[in-house]
């Protein structure tokens, strides 16, 4: 194991990266999904927000909401932060920043991820905070496996591989009593399957565990 910071090779990726992974996503079931939840917004956090990719499609579709808040470890911020007065996005990881201050990002229609709960070592912890600072959730997961248990690799930039187990998932979900949707979407641009978890807004945050 080296001592590389967390999330080093996100920052170390050039633009053409990021080109790729919107290719393996513009257009697939799961984004769509998303971008039409997010259209209904009226203020979204997006954790992972690249080089802007999504955010610009989803100007591009006519969102006129008042604040759209990206996090990203790239250089991808700074590429399109303030594109649009409603646009803000930042160098930084999202549950870092919680960790700092977890008054420092308030309350939003609906906080959005793609392929980024995959590079957790678990995807509760993000998923929870998601949930405390939204009225609603679209979170993708990237890799799925059918296996009994989750397989996190540990790389060595500290971030993770996980091949997400949804039989586990849903265990999970059911034993915390959690209000999460879990839809299993194909992906025809990966060529494999994901999964949506998704929340409604009549849930309130009173109902996640402490």
């Amino acid at each position: 194991m080296t001592n590389t910071p967390y999330g080093e090779i996100w920052r170390t990726q050039p633009p053409r990266f990021w080109n790729w992974m919107w290719q393996t996503r513009c257009g697939a079931v799961v984004t769509e999904r998303i971008l039409s939840l997010c259209l209904e917004a009226d203020s979204i956090i997006e954790i992972g927000c690249g080089y802007g990719h999504f955010c610009k499609e989803l100007l591009k579709r006519g969102w006129t909401g008042s604040s759209y808040l990206g996090f990203d470890l790239s250089d991808g911020p700074a590429t399109f932060s303030e594109i649009v007065p409603a646009v803000v996005a930042r160098k930084a990881d999202f549950m870092g920043v919680l960790a700092e201050d977890s008054s420092a990002i308030g309350n939003v229609d609906l906080i959005i991820s793609q392929a980024v709960l995959c590079h957790q070592a678990h995807w509760l912890p993000m998923t929870l905070a998601a949930m405390k600072h939204a009225s609603a959730i679209a979170l993708d997961v990237s890799y799925v496996t059918d296996e009994p248990l989750h397989n996190p690799r540990r790389r060595d930039d500290g971030c993770y591989d996980t091949y997400i187990s949804e039989k586990l998932l849903l265990t999970e979900i059911a034993a915390l009593g959690l209000p999460i949707k879990v839809e299993r979407l194909y992906n025809n641009k990966r060529g494999c399957a994901e999964l949506l978890l998704t929340t409604h807004k009549r849930y309130a945050l009173r109902e996640l565990p402490k």
